[in-house]
């Protein structure tokens, strides 16, 4: 799965479009675009936050959908595939521990 479906399929599950989303999240409608069209494929922590903090108010899980979308932009490796984006099975476990996001140039 790559981070512009797993995107899309949070976006289907809510009737607004994607100006909207962006504006309720507080990211650039542009940035979401390009993130669900594969041209940005590593936004920053900063507005993958701001999207988990979205789509998990409406889905009920943030913690799930943040480490979801630091996984798909290449920050975290540790998940196992694929994501289900309707929530994790019993088996599946996702916890984040500070310190495990990747920086670049180390």
């Amino acid at each position: 799965m790559t981070l512009a479906s797993y995107v899309k399929q949070l976006m289907s599950r809510i009737s607004l479009g994607i100006n909207a989303v962006a504006d309720a999240a507080g990211v650039a409608g542009g940035t979401l675009h390009n993130i669900m069209r594969g041209k940005t494929e590593h936004p920053t922590p900063d507005v993958l936050e701001r999207l988990a903090r979205y789509f998990g108010e409406a889905e009920g899980d943030q913690r799930r959908i943040y480490q979801d979308l630091m996984t798909l932009a290449g920050y975290l490796d540790f998940l196992p595939l694929p994501l289900n984006p309707t929530g994790p099975t019993s088996s599946e476990s996702h916890d984040i521990t500070v310190g495990e996001v990747h920086e670049e140039g180390s």
